[in-house]
């Protein structure tokens, strides 16, 4: 197959072009607005920042009603809508493997019209069509895909969506091998894709809210990593000594870290908020405690009484910085048969794991004469956090 392992078909026209890494590929069809892609598909999947850029992108356009009369074979839009676009960045609505898990060669789709919205979708009726042009053949080469553009996709195992149970994927905005080897009534399902739908798909935020009032039929949560992050320390308080003696000086404060979730970008919301997302949480909180087998708190309180013993004329600091647990996981959403993957990210402050540290360092002479600095006594102390 050659160096050039990352494709891109434009729906508009059926045109395949191939490029040496991902990175440039999108780089080229996004007219740079998203030039730092991972060098490699499969790296783009797990980035969040490149998921957050991505589907920036496709909230900042418009989408457009490409002229009619498209052939049979042709790709072409669904659209019903007649605005026309205000740029001419394409965007990627997705990109497919021919590795079992999200790996080896890619082909991605694209067009100037998207991405999906409620009034537009998008098909490619025969992938024999369109790929002539580029390293090889994709028709019965989808093995995993992902879907960008706010799009579900529904792929088919014969030309033009045949509607035989058997025949097709479910809407779906993310799927591998795995899955796809005999998902329906044990029909394989690996290197048989011939043609594909997209249409909208809910928003993370209404995916989630329809857990929460029972639209959705089936909600579940996978914690699929842990880490522990080195925490980033701050200066929480400085206490001033500028007299020619050493002080014991008191330091008391208390500062609460609440627990947050995000979903690329699109959606970032604590624990302790109001907008809870209640069956999020309480599958999220099940399954993390499944696999590591501890309770998840909606937020950690930290609280320092204590005193610090400063140098004469020198400035005390206390550093503080929590360790921050990191979990990555998916949320599954089927609401009637759209099946809906969210990968999140949730972070929480470890409460045993806090990290004080003091130092002190000399006071310089324009600090000793600054009255803001030393005071009236000759003592300060300036709470930062």
């Amino acid at each position: 197959m050659g160096t050039k392992r990352n494709c891109v078909v434009d729906i508009d026209t059926g045109k395949a072009s191939c490029f040496g890494t991902y990175r440039e590929l999108v780089a080229t069809v996004t007219g740079g607005a998203v030039s730092d892609a991972p060098a490699d598909a499969r790296t783009a999947l797990s980035s969040d920042s490149f998921r957050a850029k991505m589907e920036s992108l496709s909230k900042s356009a418009v989408a457009a009603t490409p002229e009619s009369g498209n052939a049979d074979n042709r790709p072409h839009s669904t659209a019903g809508s007649g605005l026309q676009a205000t740029a001419p960045t394409k965007i990627i609505i997705e990109t497919a493997y021919d590795g079992v898990n999200y790996d080896g060669g890619s082909v991605s789709f694209a067009s100037s019209t998207g991405p999906c919205s409620i009034s537009q979708g998008f098909e490619l009726a025969d992938l024999r069509s369109v790929s002539r042009g580029a390293d090889s053949n994709w028709d019965n080469r989808i093995n995993s895909f992902v879907t960008f553009g706010q799009c579900v996709a529904q792929h088919y195992t014969e030309p033009k969506f045949p509607s035989s149970k058997g025949g097709l994927l479910p809407w779906t905005n993310k799927m591998s091998a795995k899955e796809l080897d005999g998902f329906i009534g044990g029909n394989p399902f690996r290197d048989s894709i011939s043609s594909v739908r997209w249409k909208y798909r809910p928003t993370d935020k209404e995916a989630l809210l329809a857990c929460d009032n029972k639209t959705a039929t089936r909600c579940t949560n996978n914690v699929e990593s842990s880490t522990v992050d080195t925490p980033n320390r701050s200066i929480a308080v400085s206490n001033a000594n500028c007299t020619d003696i050493p002080q014991q000086m008191s330091v008391e404060w208390e500062k609460t870290e609440e627990s947050t979730v995000s979903t690329g970008g699109e959606l970032t919301f604590t624990f302790g908020s109001d907008v809870n997302f209640l069956v999020f949480k309480g599958t999220f909180e099940a399954s993390y405690m499944q696999s590591w087998g501890l309770a998840w708190t909606n937020s950690t309180t930290f609280r320092v009484n204590t005193a610090q013993q400063v140098s004469p004329k020198s400035l005390g600091m206390m550093y503080y910085g929590p360790k921050i647990e990191t979990v990555h996981g998916t949320a599954t959403v089927d609401i009637h048969g759209m099946i809906l993957h969210i990968p999140y990210t949730a972070k929480r402050a470890l409460e045993t794991q806090a990290s004080i540290i003091w130092t002190e360092r000399k006071l310089t002479a324009a600090e000793l004469s600054n009255p803001n600095l030393c005071g009236t006594t000759g003592i300060t102390s300036h709470r930062l956090i």
